[in-house]
């Protein structure tokens, strides 16, 4: 089995070209690798949500002190979340530990 990534090129931006752009970040981050004490969240440019489902509006909120209400998103807000939540399900198991029988040759 092959491990699955999800890299992108950046070498048309080293060559002075327009590259494509991604729509999300997902990050996953433990000091001590850890995965019960990891903080992940992925985010957009102006949205983040957290594993743990608090959700934030970043030009409003730069210090994530006053996460969104689920229940009273906008259409805008509601299709981003929609978009952050499926990232965060897409890589739950995909953390290197996860992957059973990985060959590396």
């Amino acid at each position: 089995e092959i491990l699955d990534i999800d890299g992108w090129s950046f070498l048309p931006e080293l060559l002075g070209q327009e590259g494509e752009k991604r729509k999300w970040v997902y990050s996953w981050y433990s000091r001590n690798g850890k995965e019960e004490e990891a903080i992940v969240f992925a985010r957009n440019h102006d949205y983040k949500l957290y594993q743990s489902g608090a959700y934030h509006y970043l030009p409003n909120d730069l210090l994530e002190e006053h996460p969104l209400h689920l229940e009273q998103l906008n259409k805008e807000e509601q299709l981003t979340y929609e978009m952050l939540d499926k990232v965060l399900k897409q890589y739950q198991k995909r953390r290197l530990e996860n992957q059973k029988d990985m060959s590396f040759e």
